[in-house]
């Protein structure tokens, strides 16, 4: 989204003539594409006018071409906390990995945005902020799941044609004063979505779907912090209110139909106090949440149900919290060490017992300087975390046309340890950067993941039995620079190791997912015309369960691109991705796009463009992943050759 502000990273100063003008920037693109086959089109008008007291900048753009301006207003959602509610109705189009959007996204979309700022004094502002989004997408994808099972495996296909429609009404307002000795903060916002899904599938289960999934969420923030000489006072006040008043229609020759209704209030209040000492820094921060939730649900028309199709759930709860903190600075070392305590009270409507739980989660990381260019680090925590209230019900949920998911219907909570050990090397007169990290974390939880088939659906539920799980993870990243390229040269390694537990049809299944990656990169100029990347990328991904034979999938990914500008108003780019994606064992999709772009400029204010992508009009592509004790290998629609001529004006 856009936002405005008097705080600016650099300090701009207007000439008088210039002063209460509006400025004005518009880009539009046509052109045609071969898949979709038509015409296409992008229109991007921006317009700002910035007087003393009062600023506005306000924008539309509309494009078919592939870019998600859904992005453009994420910034206006609600903080993601542990308050955020998560849909149970999970139908939704597939997602890419590695590809860009703009390869993958079939779009029709319109934003327009709007920031005003008014000025009060020298120390005080408001803003107020409104964007409207309105998307359409379509999305196709082949699809075949295979689910490892203790007696037999179980194949699924399932071919999908996909229609989404989304209205976004953000709104913002915020009043803002900093003064030497204070600073005072509130925002008031809103976020409202209305989002309908319809899914044609084809394959082991034909099938239509009709999921409704609106969000509607408000919430204020307020901060203020007072400074006493060396000492400071915090207060931070947060209220949101969220609802999600969803359903799924399935049409399998028979209709069967889910509706949720799930609702909460959550509430945040704390105050920090912090004194510096010499070496050492005290403070404590201390407060309370509360939160409200309703979920309500029924599962109608499915004949054979194996379960309870109706949920109604309220939950109260009330944390009250202290987390204070130590910081200890001496010459080349320093450390910090956290001891949060938490008391929580739960109440349940759907028993007469309530819940009364202690938690903590100390921390202690300790840092040494060993020289100026290499730093050390260390890091220990214990966790326990909450209940997960998105896990508290009993009855059936149908999250899609052939998963069924059942809850947990006690309190119950997850605990953890992890230690980790870091470097940081850096060398800026040899342009020399390096860092590596080392973590080990384990985890214990009193409820199992479990899967079952029954007929055609596969029921997810939890069953009691304690079992705990570990995790291994690395990463490294060495860079410098190359003279002779005129460049730089990095290489950056990730290892993840995870050891985990599920009950598969009836029968305990300890399994474990193991992935490395690895991407170089090079980079360089060209005299003074041009300049060049090149990135090559490693990743392979191994699925183990109990005593069955290892699972292996790997890929490689080639990126390049180069850039030239010749004479002084011309310039072109060239750009390329080559793919080599191991689908099934011994069995590869291999894929090479190209793309590239000549620019033209007219002067200070007119600029020419044409782009030609995807140039040898690929249409699918293939990958496959694994997700838990199954493997997933999909084949989905991409956008194919199109051609652009772009021209943009600035004024």
């Amino acid at each position: 989204g856009i936002s405005l502000s008097t705080q600016a990273a650099v300090n701009l100063r207007l000439k008088n003539n210039a002063k209460a003008q509006w400025i004005t920037n518009v880009l539009a693109t046509g052109g045609v594409s071969a898949q979709p086959e038509g015409g296409l089109w992008s229109i991007e008008a921006f317009t700002m006018q910035m007087k003393r007291n009062k600023q506005n900048i306000t924008l539309y753009k509309t494009n078919n071409i592939g870019k998600n301006l859904e992005k453009e207003v994420s910034d206006l959602t609600m903080e993601k906390d542990a308050s955020e509610l998560s849909d149970y109705i999970q139908v939704t189009g597939i997602s890419i990995p590695n590809l860009e959007q703009k390869r993958t996204l079939f779009n029709r979309s319109h934003l327009f945005s709007t920031s005003q700022l008014w000025g009060l004094g020298k120390d005080r502002e408001i803003k107020a902020q409104v964007h409207y989004l309105n998307d359409r997408t379509t999305s196709e994808a082949s699809s075949r799941y295979t689910y490892y099972l203790p007696e037999e495996n179980k194949i699924v296909l399932d071919d999908q044609k996909a229609l989404e429609h989304l209205h976004q009404l953000s709104a913002e307002l915020t009043v803002e004063a900093n003064r030497s000795t204070s600073y005072l903060k509130n925002i008031l916002k809103t976020n409202l979505q209305w989002r309908n899904v319809d899914v044609n599938t084809s394959g082991t289960l034909p099938n239509m779907q009709q999921a409704e999934v609106p969000v509607y969420k408000i919430g204020n923030t307020f901060n203020l912090i007072k400074r006493f000489g060396k000492q400071t006072v915090a207060f931070y006040s947060r209220n949101n209110w969220q609802l999600r008043p969803q359903s799924l229609d399935v049409q399998r020759g028979i209709r069967y139909q889910q509706k949720t209704r799930e609702q909460a209030f959550f509430t945040q209040e704390s105050a920090n106090y912090g004194m510096n000492f010499k070496h050492l820094t005290l403070s404590m921060n201390g407060g309370g949440t509360a939160m409200i939730r309703d979920l309500n649900s029924y599962l109608h028309g499915l004949p054979d149900s194996p379960g309870i199709p109706a949920n109604g759930w309220a939950t109260r709860y009330a944390n009250l919290y202290a987390i204070p903190k130590l910081e200890y600075k001496y010459r080349r070392m320093d450390g910090t060490l956290e001891l949060p305590v938490h008391y929580y009270h739960y109440t349940f409507a759907h028993k007469l017992s309530k819940e009364n739980d202690w938690t903590s989660a100390p921390s202690l990381r300790i840092r040494w300087n060993v020289t100026p260019h290499l730093r050390i680090s260390v890091r220990g925590q214990a966790t326990s975390k909450a209940m997960d209230l998105h896990s508290l019900y009993n009855g059936l949920i149908l999250t899609d046309y052939r998963t069924l998911s059942s809850g947990i219907e006690e309190y119950t909570t997850t605990s953890g340890q992890s230690l980790s050990g870091a470097l940081n090397f850096k060398q800026p007169i040899w342009g020399l950067f390096a860092n590596a990290m080392v973590m080990r974390s384990w985890n214990s939880a009193s409820f199992l993941q479990s899967q079952q088939f029954t007929g055609d659906y596969i029921m997810k539920y939890y069953t009691k039995s304690p079992h705990k799980g570990n995790t291994w993870t690395a990463l490294g990243t060495v860079s410098g620079n190359i003279e002779c390229l005129k460049g730089m040269a990095g290489v950056t390694f990730l290892y993840r190791k995870t050891n985990r537990s599920m009950l598969s049809e009836g029968k305990l299944t300890d399994y474990s997912t193991e992935s490395y990656n690895l991407t170089g990169r090079l980079n360089g100029r060209i005299g003074q015309f041009a300049n060049w990347q090149y990135i090559l990328d490693y990743g392979q991904n191994n699925l183990h369960i109990n005593h069955q034979p290892p699972h292996r999938l790997s890929r490689w990914q080639h990126t390049f691109s180069i850039f030239a500008a010749p004479f002084n108003r011309l310039s072109t780019q060239l750009s390329g991705e080559y793919y080599h994606n191991e689908v099934g064992e011994h069995q590869y999709k291999n894929m090479l796009l190209l793309d590239g772009k000549i620019s033209y400029s007219l002067g200070k204010h007119i600029e020419l463009s044409a782009t030609l992508s995807n140039l040898f009009n690929h249409r699918t592509y293939g990958y496959s992943l694994y997700a838990e004790t199954s493997v997933v290998k999909h084949e989905r629609k991409l956008r194919g050759r199109e051609f652009l001529i772009s021209f943009y004006l600035k004024k």
